[in-house]
């Protein structure tokens, strides 16, 4: 497991991360966010910026043999 090393970085990861999952719920799929929609490849955009935020946040745990 990792460990959290800039848990702002995590936090803020982790809200970008949960507002994503809320832009995918069947009231938020109409509109601007319709499949191909204007704003879909924002979606995206989100989440790629909320995954590199949590992985940069976290350091690898390192094993001795």
């Amino acid at each position: 497991m990792g460990q959290v090393i800039r848990p702002r970085l995590w936090g803020v990861g982790m809200l970008l991360l949960g507002v994503y999952v809320l832009s995918l719920s069947s009231g938020a799929d109409r509109g601007f966010f319709r499949s191909g929609g204007p704003l879909d490849f924002l979606r995206y955009v989100l989440l790629a910026a909320a995954l590199g935020l949590v992985v940069v946040s976290t350091r690898v745990a390192q094993h001795k043999k």
